[in-house]
Order: structure tokens, then sequence, then C-alpha cells
């Protein structure tokens, strides 16, 4: 639910997930791959909620995902 088009999610989604592991052990491996996943999972919530800015929240979810993948592949 941190994932949703607005400026600094995926900052907050990675810190929450930060705290989360130093709280249950290690980083699940791809875990990163997960959240490009649930990124785009929710492409369509801007649009169907008829938000004002859904082309910046679809493009900054696109953008998300892409950075999450490229942080695996790098």
């Amino acid at each position: 639910n941190l994932l949703g088009g607005r400026s600094g999610d995926v900052a907050e989604a990675l810190d929450t997930l930060d705290r989360l592991c130093r709280a249950y052990g290690d980083r699940p491996a791809g875990v990163n791959w997960y959240l490009a996943a649930m990124a785009l999972r929710r492409i369509d919530r801007a649009v169907r909620r008829w938000k004002s800015d859904w082309r910046v929240r679809t493009e900054r979810l696109l953008t998300s995902a892409e950075g999450l993948v490229a942080q695996v592949v790098t």
C-alpha cells in the first residue's frame, strides 16, 4: 500500500522493508523484483480512482519498477 505513485513512495517502501528486515532477519532474496511487480500492479489505481495527477503517478510507478529491477541487475 505504500506504492501509489506519490513522490517518495519507493524510498518509504524500502525504508519500511529495511526496518522489517532488521527486526526479523536478512533481506529476502528477490525482494526488489517483488516490489517492482507490486508497483506495476498498482498502476491502474490512479486511473480507476480518477486522480487528477494519474499520468504523473503512472510514470512514477513505471520509473520506480525500472529502478528496483535495475538495482538487482547491477
